[in-house]
């Protein structure tokens, strides 16, 4: 029980990059594909700038708030990622209903 517990607590999270693993956060701009992951989630979801080369999604489940996204976002940047690879500090939202990518406003 605790394992499952465990696994319960855990936030899903989607990479969205390409082929190559190259320059892949470009997807942000597929709003198309964007939105067919929406309906397969039947969710919105947080759209996070991983680096260049890729994006995490995060379907809107309610579990986790925009700031604290943004810290995370902010973290990884500083301690994980080349300054040269930073996409940006910014965490997005695409809404389902409208198909839009929103940037969170602090």
């Amino acid at each position: 029980m605790p394992e499952m517990e465990e696994e319960e607590k855990k936030l899903p999270m989607f990479v969205l990059t390409n082929m190559k693993k190259v320059k892949g956060s470009s997807g942000m701009l597929r709003t198309g594909l964007l939105q067919e992951f929406a309906e397969k989630k039947n969710s919105s979801f947080f759209i996070l700038p991983s680096s260049v080369h890729e994006l995490l999604l995060i379907p809107d489940d309610g579990r986790i708030s925009a700031g604290e996204l943004r810290v995370m976002v902010h973290d990884i940047n500083r301690e994980i990622v080349r300054k040269d690879e930073w996409l940006s500090d910014e965490v997005y939202y695409f809404r389902r209903s409208t198909g839009a990518v929103e940037v969170i406003k602090k």
